[in-house]
């Protein structure tokens, strides 16, 4: 595993400052970037964080954004609010039943 010299876009430190963007992703994403192929563009982070960027070279990377992951909620309280905008009253996880 060849070192890789990555560098940042001026649009992702206006994106970390913006959005208080914790860096402790960049480790996920530099592991994937050493196993990404020339020109491909990787997505990776932590719970928290996401960072988008992508391979330029052999031995260049850039980093080009960074957004919060949407892992706040849990999906079973996003898919039980859904369920109840459309009618739906949770009887149990598998079944599901109209409101009346």
């Amino acid at each position: 595993m060849s070192p890789i010299y990555m560098k940042c876009s001026r649009h992702f430190w206006e994106r970390v400052e913006q959005r208080g963007i914790d860096l402790s992703a960049v480790v996920d994403v530099a592991k994937k970037l050493n196993n990404a192929k020339i020109g491909e563009v990787i997505k990776g982070g932590n719970e928290r964080t996401t960072i988008v960027a992508s391979r330029d070279s052999a031995g260049h990377a850039t980093f080009i954004t960074a957004y919060p992951s949407r892992k706040e909620n849990s999906p079973e309280v996003i898919t039980e609010s859904r369920m109840e905008r459309k009618g739906l009253r949770i009887v149990s996880k598998t079944k599901k039943h109209l409101k009346k």
